[in-house]
């Protein structure tokens, strides 16, 4: 009975300590639940979040970056209120919904901790109520660190450290590096005759994803400049294909062809699978990925890919990343 009621307390006391690993929020969750908790400056009363404002898209890219740099959920709401000012936060109240998962747990919990205690207490009086418990504390405390460790490693996708971030030109301006490169997730892309794309085929190469769509009016812009700029790098290190977030498939080569466009190379992501990345807020936004699978950039909105600028730039990011080395 003693053996089974301290069993129960460590499992409990684990599950209660682990219980945080398991429900650590991702960069991507963490940035969405900020953007909802900002007003967009530019708006009486609507959220980042909600906004499709240029502006919007800016600081939510803003957003991702500072968490990406490790800054922790706090730091990054000071540091838009410090530009912008206390009014950009919301505060919403505590309402009881949000009150009973906090307390009901921890009053179960305690409950359940005084009552095996006090059964432990009736059937071995010859022990101290401080020996006894001592001795409970130090058993759930070793369980629940094991457990805890075990969790971290188990779960953990930190990837490699990037290092110092390359010097951009002024075209490159809104590219955002990340501090850390993270894995990939397993992406539903297909080419446009319907075949999964094995993204594994481009290692040891950077590959650069352009998310577009047919409805999309600077992604139409962009097209004539990516074309050029892929038959420029052909059999190069650097790799740039299209990804159209069309939910349609069928419709995509006769868009191309009815703009005289069919000689880019894309494939299509009809579930925006993309979206498991990060979150999609403008299209065409660009994904850098390195030679390992890892996602070490992203780059929002139009770019004028025939820049003298561009180029240049792009065969930095290769030589840093086609076939990366941990710092």
């Amino acid at each position: 009975m003693r053996l089974a009621l301290r069993l129960i307390l460590c499992f409990f006391l684990a599950f209660s300590t682990a219980s945080t690993v398991f429900a650590a929020p991702s960069i991507r969750d963490q940035a969405i639940e900020i953007s909802k908790e900002l007003r967009d400056p530019g708006a009486v009363n609507q959220s980042l979040y909600e906004s499709n404002a240029p502006q919007a898209a800016e600081l939510k890219a803003k957003i991702y970056q500072l968490l990406e740099n490790g800054e922790s959920r706090e730091n990054v709401l000071e540091y838009f209120a410090s530009r912008y000012g206390k009014q950009i936060r919301y505060d919403p109240p505590v309402d009881q919904w949000t009150a009973a998962l906090w307390v009901v747990p921890a009053v179960l919990f305690a409950g359940l901790v005084l009552t095996a205690l006090f059964l432990i207490l009736r059937r071995k009086k010859g022990e101290t109520f401080m020996n006894i418990s001592f001795k409970l504390l130090v058993a759930a405390a070793v369980f629940a660190a094991s457990f805890t460790v075990g969790a971290q490693t188990i779960f953990s996708t930190s990837g490699y450290s990037t290092g110092e971030a390359l010097e951009k030109p002024m075209v490159m301006k809104p590219f955002v590096e990340f501090s850390k490169a993270r894995p990939l997730p397993e992406l539903r892309i297909f080419t446009l005759e319907g075949e999964k794309v094995d993204l594994a085929k481009y290692r040891g190469k950077l590959l650069i994803l352009n998310v577009w769509g047919t409805w999309c009016t600077p992604c139409i812009r962009e097209i004539p400049q990516l074309i050029d700029l892929q038959k420029q790098l052909k059999g190069s290190n650097i790799e740039i294909v299209g990804v159209a977030v069309d939910k349609s498939v069928a419709g995509i080569p006769k868009f191309l062809a009815r703009h005289k466009m069919s000689e880019f190379n894309t494939w299509s992501d009809p579930t925006e699978s993309i979206e498991d990345v990060m979150p999609l807020e403008v299209v065409p936004t660009n994904y850098i990925i390195d030679g390992a699978g890892n996602i070490v950039g992203y780059l929002p909105g139009y770019l004028p890919w025939d820049d003298k600028d561009v180029m240049p730039f792009l065969k930095k990011l290769a030589e840093k990343y086609a076939k990366p080395k941990a710092n």
